[in-house]
């Protein structure tokens, strides 16, 4: 267990709030705070955990389109490593590029062993040298966010997903993020998303008590907690005016709300128990034609 994973179990959601703001101003790097298990971007250097993640957007992929493997997909926001670049190179992938808003991915000798011995326990043959050249795993490694989704030609992948990722976006870019995609997705192509809706404080929704201009400032947007807060209608409503499809919608709910609806910000108070109870959901999305 983690450190950060030990303290979580024992401090409420206000505490970790606390902690985190004070923690972000400390000038360490993130490389410092990966070995401390703090502001980690997922598990996705676990490799059997990448390996399920990406199985499951596959499978969806699968179901969407008909076909087996994607020829060029585009991963946004795959955390601390390549391995899903490199499971679809295994697999035929032509390429992959892998989207994120920072350099974050860890690509040192003991991640590069991992995959390794994971790929050789799956049977998957792919050659690799250790000299860390992420085009040896047919995979395009951009950080700039938008900007690099920006720089892609349309229409140049048959494939996007996410895991956890897409309510991190800041909030005010959403709808553009949403607009590139498309741009980017080809007429064949799909769109696979794991949306989490709880609060990344302690799996509730404490997040909405704040009020935006406090939630959306830059102290709360740079801690390692910023959700952008929207909820599962506004999404959807993102998807289709950007010219996507809803094809597949898998929801989990709270039996009840886990924080009261009163201790709300105005905001949010008025919002339906339909939207509020949805905790995450899994999302396929296909090119609506009517938009070229």
């Amino acid at each position: 267990m983690t450190l950060w994973k030990t303290l979580s179990a024992r401090v409420p959601w206000w505490g970790k709030l606390s902690a985190k703001i004070l923690l972000a101003r400390i000038p360490f790097s993130y490389r410092t705070w990966q070995k401390l298990g703090l502001f980690r971007h997922g598990a996705m250097t676990n490799p059997s955990y990448a390996w399920n993640v990406y199985s499951s957007h596959l499978m969806r992929f699968q179901t969407l389109t008909g076909r087996e493997f994607p020829e060029f997909a585009l991963e946004l926001g795959p955390g601390d490593s390549p391995f899903s670049g490199a499971f679809g190179a295994a697999l035929g992938t032509r390429k992959t590029f892998l989207v994120d808003g920072g350099a974050f991915l860890r690509w040192d000798p003991e991640t590069r062993a991992s995959l390794k011995a994971y790929l050789k326990q799956q049977q998957l043959h792919l050659d690799f040298p250790d000299n860390g050249d992420l085009e040896c795993l047919r995979t395009t490694y951009l950080t700039e966010g938008l900007d690099s989704l920006r720089s892609l030609p349309d229409a140049s992948v048959d494939f996007i997903w996410s895991q956890a990722v897409l309510e991190h976006l800041p909030r005010k870019q959403f709808s553009a993020f949403q607009t590139e995609m498309r741009r980017l997705l080809r007429h064949d192509g799909c769109v696979s998303h794991r949306v989490d809706l709880k609060d990344h404080l302690g799996g509730a929704l404490n997040n909405l008590r704040f009020s935006e201009s406090t939630w959306e400032s830059y102290l709360f947007q740079h801690s390692g907690f910023y959700t952008n807060r929207l909820r599962r209608s506004e999404m959807l409503e993102a998807f289709r005016a950007a010219g996507l499809d809803l094809t597949i919608l898998e929801e989990d709910h709270w039996m009840e709300l886990p924080t009261p609806r009163e201790r709300f910000d105005d905001a949010f108070r008025a919002l339906s128990d339909e939207d509020l109870n949805v905790s995450g959901f899994n999302i396929g999305l296909l090119p609506d034609k009517r938009h070229t």
